[in-house]
């Protein structure tokens, strides 16, 4: 991150019994490098509109692409963003206009090859804590693209995919 020097670079674990990490989650048995992600996934998506505890995640070419942004009915906030900092900002937006409105994941799924440095995670998540009178996507699949690096073996977030759902973002 710019002007960021604080990253955590315990290697993700690659077996199951090489399953420490710092996220604060208590689990009842080791785990594989795709709960891993799993979780840090889960993490990113839960806590994207405060940025709380996962911009160490996050590369510096982040992005977030939306397939909604094809809809044809306006938007209030446009959510396809550049990079990270321009995401953060619309989160705060909404954030803002939704006070009570937080991401929900139901489930993640991790794709990987063993010994590969790219992964996807699938999260199929909801948007909870708004007026059920606003125009707001309930249920919604993402995707997180993560790549290891050659160098310390640690992961970074550098791409989340919004594949939408049946309605509109707003």
């Amino acid at each position: 991150m710019p002007g960021s020097s604080a990253r955590d670079i315990t290697p993700a674990p690659s077996t199951d019994e090489d399953a420490n990490d710092d996220l604060g989650l208590v689990l009842a048995k080791k785990r594989t490098t795709a709960a891993y992600l799993e979780d840090l996934s889960t993490k990113i998506m839960e806590n994207m509109t405060t940025g709380d505890g996962i911009l160490e995640y996050l590369s510096e070419d982040f992005e977030v692409v939306h397939e909604v942004e094809r809809n044809t009915r306006p938007t209030h906030f446009q959510t396809n963003s550049s990079n990270l900092q321009q995401h953060l900002e619309t989160m705060r937006a909404l954030k803002k206009r939704w006070p009570n409105w937080v991401t929900k994941v139901n489930d993640a799924s991790a794709s990987l090859v063993k010994g590969s440095n790219t992964a996807d995670v699938w999260c199929f998540s909801e948007g909870v804590g708004t007026p059920d009178n606003q125009w707001f996507i309930r249920e919604y699949v993402t995707v997180l693209n993560w790549r290891r690096s050659t160098a310390d073996g640690s992961w970074s977030c550098y791409r989340i995919r919004g594949i939408g759902s049946g309605g509109d973002l707003f």
